[in-house]
């Protein structure tokens, strides 16, 4: 996504489903139907899938399409650690409802550096919400992501 993001992209609907692996472990992001080139100007389109979706997109008031993928990619780190999305309900109004509050309960048995990061992610004014850059940076991701191949 930072790719994206450098190059001025919002794909607008990241979720697992758009996540694929290659042979070779590399994540590749698929599915750019929805995305869109940030300008100057806010985007005004409300689209993604409801799970996924930052609370401005909700809010028909225009929206940073860059910073409603960072809180797309908060709602997804949340998934693959939790094994279950931050914000549901069955009934819509509600479930939209707790996203425009960030209302959602924290992962209790995660590490301290990865609950601040999906805190960061996941803060609902996209204008104190955590930037691509910072999520990079961010000591959750400054360990040896490699993986090490055990002897046999």
């Amino acid at each position: 996504m930072y790719y994206c993001h450098s190059k001025g992209f919002a794909h607008r609907d990241l979720k697992p489903e758009n996540l694929l692996l290659d042979a070779n472990g590399t994540l590749k992001i698929s599915d750019f139907g929805l995305s869109n080139l940030q300008q100057d100007v806010l985007l005004q389109t409300i689209c993604g899938t409801p799970n996924y979706v930052a609370p401005e997109v909700l809010m028909e008031r225009g929206y940073n399409g860059l910073s409603a993928d960072i809180w797309s990619c908060g709602v997804v780190l949340y998934v693959m650690l939790a094994g279950r999305l931050p914000f549901e309900d069955r009934n819509m109004n509600i479930l939209l409802g707790k996203i425009e509050r960030g209302d959602y309960q924290m992962i209790r048995h995660i590490s301290d550096p990865a609950k601040d990061l999906i805190a960061r992610m996941l803060t609902v004014d996209p204008r104190k919400r955590i930037s691509m850059e910072d999520v990079i940076n961010h000591p959750w991701f400054q360990v040896d992501w490699n993986p090490r191949m055990l002897s046999t």
